[in-house]
């Protein structure tokens, strides 16, 4: 008797425990993405350190605003914001994009982050308040300071429609509780054909070594394109990086090709809005995993010493992620930094692989259907 009343009280425990998940991921307006994401992490993942929120925009036909507001009141806590946007490039104008935080009970002042106009694009630095800084493609809370609730505004400016923003994300991290993973990876080998090996070398521009971030997005775009998802995209992919690279370059001081919002802007206008294009900070290797098994290949950023990568990538550098090999214990990744096709697959070892994207926070280009 007594084991069948401890039975029984397991059973309403784990029942009430998935109702209480459920109710709190499946916030409509957020889409299937997010809640999709969540599970993985929450579920699987040694880390949670990083949520994903998504706002598909649907606009009224007459529409007469030139402005978009997005407020999320009530958030998780955290220390880092990223930023980024699906919309149609403006034929004339620019949006300018704002985000305010919310801490101690109090909104920050609007602080703009990024201008996207028809021939230039560029982000800003802003650090004048004490406790919210605006880095260029993030907002990182100062003096252990954690803030709750976003804000962001779009503003169609000198012509822009502001009809043609599409989506806004922004993937919130709190950075003390990122964990670099230690267990082992036992999940099915998987891999993904058909992304073609492209190296940044080839692309004919005095600033070929720091291509990897274009030259990554434009092989994954190149995948889509060759199943026909959309067109335009050159067989040619050295070419098409090189009339790419200046839609994609930070024109502010940075004078970057890797700037993360505008890399995934860019990627959703070539693919005609077939894509949705997003900046993410994944919690691990098992929400890589997840994309990898739906044949969504990723490109992520690594950082420092990777077993087997052409140099030390003490700056950074993006790679794409195009399957898992259980029996190698390793990730198969197309690696733009070597200069032949032949050398470009790389099988890195899972753990040197962690530690080379954790240092770069597990960040990450989702590039999906």
């Amino acid at each position: 008797m007594k084991k069948k009343l401890l039975f029984l009280f397991l059973f309403v425990i784990t029942f009430l425990n998935s109702k209480v998940f459920v109710k709190r991921n499946n916030n409509k307006k957020f889409g299937n993405i997010k809640r999709k994401i969540l599970f993985v992490a929450k579920k699987n993942s040694v880390n949670s350190f990083s949520q994903f929120y998504s706002k598909l925009i649907k606009h009224h036909k007459n529409i007469k605003e030139n402005y978009y507001i997005w407020l999320e009141n009530n958030s998780n806590y955290f220390n880092e914001l990223i930023l980024s946007w699906n919309a149609f490039r403006p034929k004339k104008g620019k949006y300018s994009f704002y985000v305010s935080v919310k801490y101690n009970n109090r909104w920050s002042g609007w602080q703009k982050i990024a201008e996207w106009a028809d021939k230039y694009q560029k982000t800003f630095l802003n650090t004048k308040n004490t406790f919210v800084h605006t880095k260029h493609v993030r907002v990182e809370m100062q003096k252990n300071k954690k803030a709750n609730g976003f804000r962001i505004k779009v503003l169609a400016q000198n012509g822009a429609k502001i009809k043609n923003l599409k989506s806004l994300f922004v993937s919130l991290a709190d950075m003390n509780k990122f964990i670099f993973e230690k267990k082992d990876f036992n999940k099915a080998t998987t891999i993904i054909k058909g992304v073609p090996k492209v190296s940044q070398w080839s692309v004919k521009h005095e600033r070929a070594k720091d291509f990897c971030s274009p030259t990554s997005t434009a092989m994954v775009l190149g995948y889509y394109s060759k199943k026909r998802l959309f067109r335009g995209i050159s067989n040619k992919l050295s070419g098409y990086i090189k009339k790419m690279a200046p839609k994609i370059h930070d024109d502010s001081y940075l004078d970057i090709y890797g700037a993360w919002p505008f890399n995934v802007a860019q990627a959703f206008d070539l693919s005609k809005g077939k894509l949705s294009c997003s900046v993410q900070r994944l919690n691990g290797m098992e929400q890589l995993y997840y994309f990898l098994r739906r044949r969504i290949p990723v490109a992520v950023s690594v950082r420092g010493y990777l077993k087997g990568g052409f140099k030390r990538y003490d700056n950074g550098h993006f790679v794409v992620v195009v399957g898992w090999d259980n029996k190698r214990k390793a990730l198969l990744c197309i690696d733009p930094a070597f200069p032949t096709l032949r050398k470009m697959l790389r099988a890195y070892n899972f753990k040197d692989f962690i530690k080379a994207w954790g240092t770069s926070r597990n960040l990450t280009y989702i590039l999906k259907p």
